[in-house]
């Protein structure tokens, strides 16, 4: 297994995930995000596939989108301002699950429709490495959900089937709600 070592150790990315690029659901592995004070998730791997758009809307074939913003400090300003939890989809672009994500996952209708209540930010682990140790990511893919105002509610890592991932943002936000 392949390593990269971000901001002196601190966040390790995985290149290649065991099992993710299997075409059968398998568990993924369990992930606590954030200073330890958070629920963790376990989620299926889905399937794979290769490609992807980094940033803004995942759109294929003229398909409805999620609605990327464009960086954190966006994402906790819109969240603030709506009252809609953050939805973080960290990643790489050479990071092949990642791409995954954009082609298979996000383009789901049922996903699509859980995004409409979320604000949605990808955070490149490259670009952002203080944001990814902040948030303790030490696996790509990496989908985190936090409240309005930035705190963890729970999250995991791995590419899980759509509608996995679609439960797992209605079960989400059902814990915003009850808060």
């Amino acid at each position: 297994m392949k390593r990269l070592f971000l901001s002196g150790g601190i966040v390790t990315a995985l290149m290649m995930i065991p099992g993710c690029r299997q075409t059968e659901e398998k568990a993924a592995p369990t992930l606590t995000v954030g200073s330890g004070n958070a629920p963790s998730g376990n989620i299926p791997t889905g399937n794979a596939a290769t490609g992807s758009t980094p940033g803004g809307d995942v759109k294929l074939n003229g398909a409805q989108s999620i609605h990327w913003v464009k960086s954190m400090d966006a994402a906790l300003k819109e969240a603030g301002a709506t009252k809609k939890p953050i939805m973080v989809d960290f990643y790489a672009t050479w990071c092949g699950p990642c791409k995954v994500l954009d082609e298979d996952i996000y383009t789901d209708d049922a996903v699509i429709e859980q995004s409409r209540k979320w604000v949605s930010v990808k955070i490149d682990v490259e670009k952002n490495q203080e944001l990814a140790s902040k948030y303790n990511v030490t696996g790509l893919p990496t989908i985190a959900f936090l409240k309005p105002d930035g705190t963890v509610i729970t999250g995991f890592k791995g590419v899980p089937a759509a509608a996995k991932l679609a439960e797992a943002m209605e079960s989400s936000m059902d814990k915003v709600r009850a808060q």
